[in-house]
């Protein structure tokens, strides 16, 4: 009896996303070998609809940060110390972290002292800097201190900087509070500038119209060069709100790739008409083609899908998953 059609399902089990050269988060995901999906879930054929890229939604207007008491000595602590750039010859970052509990406010006024390695020098703020309001620093986040040299100085420094002083130790003055920062490796030409940074309000997005969303990839075990790399996605809906895929319909990246090229790159509308709506407790079997090269000589194609409505909070929907190339 012949064997039926083995896959190897890629499940969206992963949602934390990496950096791909798209600039889309992409979850790279495991899989074992199951049967093809049930039949009688409706299958809609593969239309090769090639579309625009879809429009990454803008997050929306942040909501300011709400303003705390003054934060006490015990609760703006000296946290880490890091260089702006691969090394701290520029500039040192110092991150002032609030421990408490709730927000606390800081005002916007700083000055530092370095010593040890050269004559005492005294930090001065940027001239284009004018801070007025106090910096809102929320509970459990970190106030930023960034001491550099300042842009466009007469002095700042060319060629060999052998003979600059080197200062290991600096006095931050914040508020009538002295944080002592040492281990310093900090040269310094003729002028150091000092700056506060507060953090920011956290983006707000728009609600996801998929939220809820599941998603399956099926591939099969293995394809020809020259042939057509045929699978499928499975899109099932387990919420008690219907889901809209259309008019017009929802986008989807798909790309075949391996070591010297790719194939079938680029957006394409789904194949939704007559399928525009995934109702409660449904699910939508959609094909996918992608014809290869047949000059391939990797031992695996990688397929790299993604659901479009971009720029919602949460909603990774990009997953990979390898492909056995045959001879």
């Amino acid at each position: 009896m012949k064997r039926p059609e083995r896959v190897l399902p890629y499940l969206l089990t992963a949602l934390a996303p990496v950096a791909v050269a798209m600039g889309i988060g992409l979850s790279v995901l495991t899989g074992g070998t199951v049967p093809q999906p049930h039949p009688a879930v409706p299958e809609i054929a593969w239309a090769d609809l090639p579309g625009p890229a879809p429009v990454v939604q803008p997050a929306l207007p942040s909501i300011p940060l709400a303003p705390g008491p003054t934060c006490s000595p015990s609760q703006l602590q000296l946290g880490g110390v890091s260089p702006t750039q691969l090394t701290q010859d520029y500039g040192v970052v110092i991150q002032l972290r609030n421990a408490g509990t709730s927000n606390c406010s800081v005002p916007p006024a700083v000055s530092m002292t370095l010593t040890g390695g050269g004559p005492l020098l005294r930090a001065r703020p940027p001239a284009a800097q004018t801070l007025a309001s106090p910096l809102v620093v929320p509970s459990g986040q970190s106030l930023q201190l960034w001491a550099d040299n300042p842009p466009g100085e007469a002095c700042d420094r060319t060629g060999n900087d052998s003979g600059l002083p080197v200062y290991d130790h600096a006095q931050v003055d914040l508020d009538g509070t002295a944080y002592q920062v040492g281990g310093l490796d900090l040269r310094v030409a003729c002028q150091v500038s000092v700056r506060l940074e507060a953090p920011q309000a956290p983006a707000r997005y728009r609600s996801d119209p998929l939220a809820g969303l599941r998603l399956s990839l099926f591939l099969p075990a293995a394809v020809r060069p020259g042939g057509v790399l045929s699978y499928s996605v499975l899109l099932s809906n387990p919420t008690r709100s219907a889901m809209r895929l259309g008019p017009p319909c929802v986008e989807y990246f798909q790309s075949a790739s391996w070591a010297s090229g790719s194939d079938g790159k680029g957006w394409y509308d789904l194949n939704c008409a007559g399928h525009t709506v995934l109702r409660p407790g449904s699910r939508l079997r959609f094909d996918m083609q992608i014809r290869l090269d047949p000059t391939i000589r990797s031992r695996l194609v990688y397929v790299n899908w993604t659901l479009g409505l971009l720029g919602y909070a949460d909603t990774p929907r990009s997953f990979m998953g390898a492909v056995a190339v045959g001879r």
